[in-house]
């Protein structure tokens, strides 16, 4: 079954640095896992947490289930080694918070190469939701 048609109906944010959390996450019924690199990790680990959450994406921890990396907002001084990352890492969606309007999905050129999953998060985003939602390459979105 291609990404497009199945079930997202549950998703279990796991923080990214935390490699104990990733091993649990094999045992747990989710259809999306999706290892959080933002909100969820320190700035101070923030680096090593990328290569948690690499390790255990290369290491097929989802188990079968969709496997999403939560990256970091592209005001960030973060965003750009997270996009990094995502070459060649093996993962259904890419989550990108903080979507105010299209101009955070434009600015993404190309960068990624899997669906996009934008979070909708204060007015404004709501304002631009239709327009957001019409945009390549968004799969979802999320509030």
């Amino acid at each position: 079954m291609s990404s497009a048609n199945r079930p997202r109906r549950s998703c279990l944010y796991m923080p990214g640095a935390n490699a104990r959390a990733l091993e649990k996450a094999k045992s747990l019924a989710a259809d999306v896992v999706i290892l959080d690199l933002e909100d969820a990790v320190a700035p101070d680990t923030k680096r090593d947490a990328r290569a948690v959450a690499a390790q255990a994406i290369r290491s097929g921890f989802g188990g079968g289930k969709q496997v999403a990396l939560r990256i970091n907002a592209a005001d960030t001084e973060w965003h750009h080694g997270d996009l990094d990352l995502l070459d060649g890492l093996p993962v259904d969606y890419v989550v990108l918070p903080k979507v105010n309007d299209g101009a955070a999905i434009d600015a993404l050129n190309g960068r990624i190469a899997v669906p996009l999953i934008p979070m909708i998060e204060t007015a404004a985003a709501i304002y631009a939701a239709r327009k957001i939602a019409a945009m390549e390459p968004v799969a979802a979105m999320l509030a």
